[in-house]
């Protein structure tokens, strides 16, 4: 009565009955229609027999959406502006919505980068909106060149020559965040002792839009000079009408615009012309250490044109006439609710007839700010409600209503740079932005932030549309850690990233990533994750990670020699068992049953999770593999969090292929007491393999080797995208090798089957299928993919 082990590829995982994979190019060879340039990143559809989903490509993920969506007054991001001396790109913008116009402040160098009237930003629909570097839907009226908008401790203005990906020293500028209230967005900085509050806003000057900027400087020991215009020596000129003691209009020739008014209220005597090297044609306000907060205000406006020459005469009366600079002081204490009373969705409960029931806290899809909801992160505060991240920029607190299986979803955060990571830290949320660790503020308890500080952006931020900044763990010490993943020309693209609880140091810990999503951290410290497929990833592959470690990514690997090989994965894991992979999460005391202390790993691809099976040898290396759980998510699941009652919360979203069924979810898993039938150990012992299960098995039909099928493969590690599967008897031949189970007996505790082969030997990929009985006689079907290092 068993059925024949060619149909057990893994049967718990859900995957087609055969051992065999679908046929796949040839190596370094891309499908007909794919587009080479996208190799990189997108997944190459097999060919074959496939799920329509795996056969998607770029053009399927045009979505104009995250154009209609209310992003609040202020949008991280990495922004482009054109201006007539040529693009300029700001890799860690923050684009502030003004009525009529917008204004990018650099967080990288603290300048007002650009500043334009006529509407706000321009997105791309490409990939739902998240391959996007928005660009200004407007007349410019100012743009600065890439550089610093302080000059240094000592007074000068040196510029470099390379792209200011990375901010500038913390002994010359620090970027602390930006407050928000109602529509004002207020950036705090300092700028070597001082401390600098600064906001933009707009004023009408006849029938024109003036964008205006209020500074406040607590001074310290130092002076604090402030760019106001950098035209990097190319024709800038100055004069003043009208003027007195506290107020005056300087004429600045520009290249974005024929000319731009500078009008500035506030002491005079602080304006200054400044250079890098012998370039004299900037202008800065530079306040001297003094006692109590000093304030400017600037106005920026397009110079006169020829139908209308009085229009600089009217920049000097508004100049004139303007009440000093206010006081920024009671916009830095929590502002008036922005976002109205919570959305509710229904706690729809998952059937329990199985070992695990999935519950979905029903996402609000439609909504009034058009926010959409890609799910990429999630935690609990102390009060029980759960924080989640939306790959758009949100952060919304979940409070959940068990008796009337309601959730109410509260807006708490709004414009952050692609946020894929979040955790709550000593009762904050912090998200991990694309280029910055966030931490979360509610100043005046409304259930909403108002102060985004930054931790640390102290790593390189760049233009790749691919580039993002992944996961977000803490290790026992409270040290964070994520990936950086994509530029890896930068210093620290392509690798993981480690940062000190108070943010004061960050530092590569390891390299050698493609784009990994998916992250775990154990109790006891051990640092795991996983990388996708491709490009010098010849399988998605999953590792424990040690500093200084290299793993895979040639292009990523920082080093002066480059590396020969790579440190080994725990296990490879082939594509149709997980082409995507997302993160893990270790089952805490009192959880899950059989499952107690394992790890799960998440299949961003699949929408699945699998145990994963842990064997530590004596040399310090990890081996292991993954078994399936029998549990599918509506979207691909990156994150899970365990939450104090023993249930898992994971989240997350569609985007590249994936099974996903909606844009992004937020479920929960919970045991329900029905058998859970799978392996949770494994050990490889010279020419056997043990099979530990989660309850007692029938020693009947575990026995015999029959009962069982084995094969294995090696992969190639190159910068083709993935790899083919190759035999481990002819390392020259596309296919892989039967393994014969030689015998089979049920150990005396009644859970571990042993099997027995002629030889075991190091492999990157086995499969062990099974067909065999618990000790009440349910059928147990499955397999085990595993990855061999050592059998000793």
């Amino acid at each position: 009565g068993r059925v024949m082990l060619t149909l057990l590829v893994a049967a718990s995982l859900g995957q087609p009955p055969q051992i065999a994979p679908p046929p796949r190019p040839a190596s370094g060879q891309l499908p007909p229609g794919t587009d080479p340039a996208l190799a990189d990143w997108t997944p190459r559809p097999p060919r074959g027999k496939a799920e329509p989903w795996e056969l998607m490509g770029d053009k399927d993920w045009v979505d104009p959406r995250f154009r209609a969506m209310n992003t609040g007054p202020a949008l991280n991001c990495t922004l482009r502006y054109t201006a007539p001396r040529m693009p300029e790109l700001a890799f860690k913008a923050s684009a502030v919505r003004l009525d009529g116009g917008g204004v990018v402040f650099d967080r990288a160098t603290m300048r007002f980068a650009a500043g334009w009237v006529g509407g706000y930003l321009s997105h791309s629909d490409r990939r739902f909106g998240l391959l996007n570097t928005p660009t200004p839907k407007g007349e410019l009226i100012l743009d600065t060149p890439a550089g610093p908008g302080a000059a240094d401790p000592l007074g000068a203005w040196p510029r470099k020559p390379t792209p200011y990906t990375a901010p500038l020293p913390k002994v010359w500028a620090r970027y602390r965040g930006h407050y928000v209230h109602g529509d004002r967005v207020v950036f705090r900085y300092t700028v070597g002792g001082a401390d600098v509050l600064d906001s933009p806003g707009t004023a009408p000057i006849g029938k024109t839009t003036a964008i205006t900027r209020t500074l406040q400087v607590t001074p310290g020991k130092l002076p604090a000079s402030i760019l106001l215009a950098d035209e990097s020596g190319r024709g800038c000129g100055y004069g003043t009408g009208r003027g007195n003691a506290t107020s005056m209009v300087a004429i600045l020739s520009t290249l974005s615009v024929p000319r731009t008014l500078v009008g500035v209220v506030g002491d005079m005597k602080k304006l200054v012309r400044v250079g890098y090297g012998s370039e004299t044609m900037r202008y800065a306000l530079t306040f001297e250490p003094e006692h109590g907060p000093q304030r400017a205000k600037v106005i920026y406006s397009p110079a006169a044109s020829p139908t209308d020459p009085q229009h600089f005469e009217r920049v000097e009366d508004f100049v004139l006439a303007s009440k000093p600079a206010e006081d920024l002081t009671p916009l830095t204490k929590g502002g008036p609710k922005r976002w109205g009373a919570p959305i509710v969705t229904k706690l729809a409960r998952g059937a329990a007839d199985g070992p695990f029931a999935v519950d979905t806290l029903t996402l609000p899809y439609q909504n009034r700010f058009g926010a959409l909801f890609f799910c990429t992160g999630l935690d609990f505060l102390s009060d029980g409600r759960v924080a989640v991240c939306t790959c758009h920029g949100d952060v919304w607190l979940a409070t959940i209503d068990e008796k009337a299986e309601e959730v109410s979803w509260q807006r708490f955060a709004t414009g952050l740079y692609h946020p894929l990571g979040l955790k709550v830290v000593d009762g904050k949320v912090v998200v991990l932005e694309r280029g910055q660790l966030t931490r979360l503020h509610d100043l005046n308890g409304d259930g909403e932030a108002d102060f985004y500080e930054c931790v640390s952006n102290a790593w390189d931020t760049g233009a790749g549309e691919h580039a993002y900044d992944t996961c977000l763990e803490t290790d026992p010490e409270g040290n964070f850690y994520f990936f950086k993943t994509g530029d890896t020309d930068l210093p620290t693209g392509g690798c993981l990233m480690k940062v000190s609880k108070d943010g004061a140091k960050a530092e590569v810990f390891s390299t050698g990533f493609r784009h990994p999503i998916g992250m775990g951290m154990s109790p006891g410290g051990i640092l795991t994750g996983a990388d996708q497929e491709g490009n010098w990833m010849p399988a998605t592959r999953v590792d424990e990670y040690k500093a200084g470690g290299f793993y895979g990514d040639m292009r990523g690997h920082h080093r002066k020699v480059p590396p020969k090989t790579y440190d080994g994965p725990l296990c490879w894991l082939p594509r149709d068992v997980d082409n995507s992979a997302g993160g893990q999460v270790w089952v805490p005391k009192g959880a899950f049953g059989p499952l107690e202390g394992l790890p799960i790993h998440f299949s961003y691809g699949r929408c699945r999770p699998m145990v994963l099976l842990r064997q530590e040898l004596a040399d310090g290396r990890v081996q292991g593999g993954v078994a399936g759980l029998g549990v599918q998510f509506l979207s691909g699941v990156c994150r899970g969090r365990f939450h104090a009652d023993g249930t898992l919360y994971v989240c997350g979203l569609n985007g590249w292929q994936t099974a996903a069924k909606a844009d992004g979810c937020v479920q929960r898993m919970r045991l329900t007491g029905k058998p859970l039938d799978t392996p949770v150990k494994l050990a490889v012992d010279g020419n056997t393999l043990r099979l530990t299960f989660s309850r007692a098995m029938d020693a009947r039909a575990c026995a015999g080797p029959e009962s069982y099928q084995a094969a294995w493969w090696n992969y190639r590690w190159e910068a083709a995208y993935g790899s083919k599967r190759w035999k481990p008897s002819d390392p020259k031949a596309e296919g892989q090798d039967a393994v014969p189970v030689k015998g089979a007996r049920l150990l005396d505790d009644g859970r571990t089957v042993e099997l027995r082969f002629e030889k075991l030997a190091p492999v990157m990929q086995m499969q062990v299928g099974y067909n065999v009985a618990a000790a009440d006689g349910k059928k147990v079907v499955g397999s085990v993919y595993l990855t061999i290092h050592d059998t000793k």
